[in-house]
């Protein structure tokens, strides 16, 4: 009975939560929606698309849950969306929420569309060579792949550490927030 009363008049709206803690949460939320948007896509592009050995279908899965570029775009796209909801910036619209976004997707699918695009006009054998050793555009590929996540995941970092700072109550000026004025200052 006494249990009863208790969540009867619980009221998750009075709750105080922290800008912090609020960020943390819209951040989540937008990763798990990329997840399953790079899920959904990686199982399209690979089953249906892609008419290719199993092995080689496998192989092709692995790699791309290697690179979570997708939650990576996501969680860029939270800062700003948070940026603009929570830090009540005006000058944070549409358009700046998800242009970092584009630029980073867009620079990793072009980097891998030239690497890939510029072997295949220059070699005709088989992405693995003879005897399934793996050929240096394999090897490039993947190079060009992590540095772009890697790129990503720093961008993030260096903007995510500024803009819990400045949810704090703090001014934001550590290391990470000069490091993310000064090397993406056009995109924030």
């Amino acid at each position: 009975v006494e249990i009863d009363a208790t969540l009867a008049s619980f009221n998750p709206a009075m709750q105080r939560r922290s800008l912090s803690s609020i960020r943390s949460g819209v951040t989540v939320a937008m990763v798990a929606v990329a997840l399953g948007f790079a899920c959904c896509e990686n199982i399209l592009q690979i089953f249906i698309y892609n008419r290719s050995s199993l092995r080689s279908e496998i192989t092709t899965l692995i790699v791309k849950s290697l690179f979570p570029v997708h939650p990576i775009a996501a969680a860029i796209q939270s800062i700003y969306v948070c940026r603009r909801d929570l830090e009540k910036d005006p000058s944070i619209g549409l358009g700046r929420i998800v242009l970092p976004s584009v630029i980073f997707h867009g620079t990793y699918d072009f980097v891998l569309l030239l690497v890939t695009s510029s072997w295949q006009r220059s070699n005709n054998e088989a992405y693995l060579g003879q005897g399934n050793n793996l050929t240096g555009v394999a090897v490039l590929s993947f190079c060009a792949s992590l540095f772009m996540v890697l790129a990503g995941g720093l961008y993030y970092t260096f903007s995510s550490r500024a803009q819990y700072a400045r949810l704090r109550g703090g001014s934001g000026s550590g290391v990470s927030s000069v490091l993310s004025e000064a090397s993406f200052g056009f995109l924030l």
